[in-house]
């Protein structure tokens, strides 16, 4: 199952470059890679494998980046897999995120509220390793 989501907003992508690509060379705003962004829903681990290899042989589709964070895990413990894909219309490349879910756990994502806490630790964990890592310590 496929679903689309609506641009990201100015409200979080002004905040997101700032606070997450601020280090990066050129503006920040260019290391934004997920106004346009969608999902896959896929029921088993066999069918995200299938995706995936659909993807890599499609001729439209050039995969930027991949992070697979089944492992490891987010802080919070969700597992996806994030794609940001180039994906070619006539003679013009525009750059996405595809989310890649596992439909069990994105089930399960509510019954914890996984993305809730994701959202409250978000900006606690921005930074490099070392300022993540430092943050954690005084949580211990």
């Amino acid at each position: 199952k496929l679903m689309f989501a609506p641009l990201k907003g100015r409200d979080r992508a002004g905040p997101k470059a700032r606070d997450e690509y601020a280090d990066k060379t050129a503006p920040c705003y260019s290391w934004l890679f997920d106004i346009a962004r969608g999902a896959a829903l896929c029921q088993t681990e066999d069918a995200i494998v299938q995706l995936y290899a659909a993807l890599e042989a499609d001729p439209r589709v050039d995969i930027v980046r991949t992070k697979n964070r089944f492992n490891p895990p987010m802080f919070n413990g969700y597992q996806d897999i994030l794609m940001n894909v180039a994906v070619k219309v006539e003679n013009v490349s525009h750059l996405c995120e595809l989310q890649i879910h596992l439909v069990p756990i994105k089930d399960s994502e509510a019954l914890h509220k996984s993305h809730t806490v994701y959202e409250f630790f978000r900006s606690f964990f921005l930074g490099n390793s070392d300022a993540v890592e430092q943050r954690l310590e005084m949580l211990c």
